[in-house]
């Protein structure tokens, strides 16, 4: 199993589902998240991602969850011309930055995990594996406080 980072840029992409999905995840455990992952191909059905808010503050890890489908081409959100790939993911784990706290890029450049890029250009980009552990721990960690 493999660790990738997905991205929402909020000026890029406006997610007005995003209080009702929080809730939903709440309330149900159950949410599933088509995502735009770049251009990487090859997340595969199993592995983790953490969906990573980034250019509006808060900018942190905002969710987690386990991929159910690979990667396959679609329009592109922003632009109908073109295409990217999605990879649909289960979420476990989903905050709303605008009213709860969230992992921020202040925490997760604290020790070891300073050592993987946090501020990625583009979606879909993997966690360094030798900080995986740490990250789960620390993702664990902050979000049972938060409850």
């Amino acid at each position: 199993m493999n660790t990738f980072l997905l991205l929402w840029n909020p000026t890029q992409y406006p997610w007005n589902e995003l209080e009702d999905n929080v809730r939903q995840v709440k309330e149900t455990g159950r949410l599933e998240l088509k995502w735009s992952c770049g251009r990487t191909n090859k997340i595969q059905t199993g592995d983790r991602v953490f969906l990573l808010r980034l250019c509006v503050e808060p900018r942190g890890i905002m969710g987690s969850g386990i991929v159910v489908e690979e990667p396959s081409l679609g329009e592109h959100f922003t632009d109908s011309t073109k295409e990217v790939l999605y990879v649909k993911f289960k979420v476990d784990v989903l905050l709303n930055p605008n009213n709860q706290a969230i992992l921020t890029l202040e925490q997760l450049n604290q020790g070891t995990l300073a050592d993987q890029h946090w501020t990625p250009q583009g979606s879909g980009i993997s966690v360094k594996p030798e900080l995986v552990e740490e990250l789960e721990t620390v993702w664990r960690d902050f979000t049972a406080s938060s409850k």
